[in-house]
């Protein structure tokens, strides 16, 4: 019997471990979570100033990201697209153009979905599409509100676009 109860307690030390790790995992990714939609947020305003500064503290998130605390499906993503989060965040940084941030958003949003895809953020996060941007290729952006809100046109197109998968 004496047995029984050490296993259970190991199982308790076990279960707190994994809580921890969750905890760190959400953790992790959330500053940059943040920034992003805060720079969605900015471009959907057509604010090229503060766009730009958003893509910093962004940048700033990046380096924050602590490797040990991220789970292997995360650390196995996060060497994929880190280099390109970087490079998107930095031509929208240094860029005070609109529309040639919005094409470097396009690209950060998609490296940001794989990311987010495996990430253990609290959600829903909407995952949603413009089907004008781009020549009429299309891009997507991720939302933490369901409604559309477009950081692509702004208030030229604010409802255009639809949510095509839901993150959680």
């Amino acid at each position: 019997h004496n047995n029984h109860s050490q296993g259970e307690q190991i199982a308790d030390h076990v279960s707190t471990a994994e809580k921890a790790k969750l905890a760190d995992e959400k953790t992790t990714f959330a500053q940059l979570a943040n920034s992003y939609f805060a720079l969605k947020d900015a471009l959907v305003k057509t604010d090229a100033v503060a766009a730009a500064a958003q893509a910093e503290t962004f940048q700033t998130a990046i380096k924050t990201v602590d490797m040990n605390k991220l789970s292997h499906d995360e650390h196995t993503i996060w060497m994929k697209v880190m280099s390109k989060l970087a490079t998107d965040a930095t031509g929208i940084s240094k860029n005070k153009d609109v529309a040639k941030q919005r094409v470097a958003f396009a690209s950060l949003s998609n490296a940001m979905y794989e990311l987010l895809k495996v990430s253990k953020l609290d959600g829903p996060i909407y995952y949603q599409h413009c089907p004008m941007f781009n020549d009429g290729r299309g891009a997507h952006w991720l939302s933490k509100e369901s409604a559309i809100k477009n950081p692509f046109y702004g208030a030229q197109m604010i409802s255009c676009g639809s949510t095509v998968e839901t993150l959680n």
